[in-house]
């Protein structure tokens, strides 16, 4: 890739102090970046990598001195909310994925909306209710009577229990399980553990991320929320 570093300034409203003309190739941390990338200075922590790097240009505060002139400053309100801005403008998702592939398997009697895609051996069970620009990606496993909604992203084997409702804009990354059983046992006199069923369901709001591996039990009555614009790690 190559970015005029102006029109990059321009993305985040900077100033720019030294050579407008660079073209930026690519984007570095302070203590890693070579010639022809961009980095920035947030931490005080990180002050130390400043004398040492190789980066052509950088995102700084205002008021931060500017002791080198064999590097380009980009003066801006806030380096670090700067810097993801622009790894947001340049590197949008591109997912690859697009139809329903021959090898996935979707109930006659489930519901998928324009402009979704399905990837390789998916399954997609009766009842299931795909909104629209939905990605489910190879491998995935929705059991009956899921709900994705639009724009949604279900990675590659992901595993969705029956009754569950994913909303709009959500993010589930790879190997993750949502509506699996909760720890519901009954003891008897003697010490013997019984399974309760687990009746319930998980609801998983809009704009929400979930990590890779991650497990969402579904309640033993009413349900598991996982409320809107949450993110959980792995």
């Amino acid at each position: 890739m190559k970015i005029k570093l102006e029109e990059a300034a321009e993305v985040v409203n900077g100033n720019i102090v030294g050579d407008k003309n660079i073209a930026i190739s690519s984007f570095a941390k302070i203590e890693e970046a070579k010639s022809g990338e961009l980095t920035f200075l947030y931490l005080d922590s990180y002050k130390k990598f400043f004398p040492s790097t190789e980066a052509s240009a950088i995102l700084v505060k205002h008021d931060f001195p500017k002791t080198r002139d064999d590097i380009t400053y980009v003066e801006v309100e806030s380096p670090n909310k700067a810097f993801a801005k622009l790894l947001q403008h340049y590197f949008k998702p591109d997912y690859k994925l697009s139809g329903i592939d021959s090898t996935a398997s979707v109930h006659p009697a489930a519901i998928v909306g324009r402009n979704s895609a399905i990837g390789k051996n998916v399954v997609i069970s009766e009842g299931c209710r795909i909104g629209t620009n939905v990605k489910i990606f190879h491998n995935a496993v929705l059991l009956e009577d899921v709900e994705v909604g639009d724009n949604s992203v279900i990675y590659q084997n992901v595993s969705i229990r029956e009754g569950s409702r994913i909303g709009r804009n959500v993010i589930i990354h790879a190997n993750s399980v949502i509506g699996s059983d909760g720890f519901g046992y009954d003891i008897d006199e003697n010490r013997i553990f019984h399974k309760v069923p687990q009746i319930g369901i998980v609801i998983i709001e809009d704009d929400v991320e979930i990590g890779s591996n991650v497990s969402v039990d579904r309640a033993s009555l009413g349900a598991t929320v996982i409320k809107k614009g949450v993110k959980v790690d792995n």
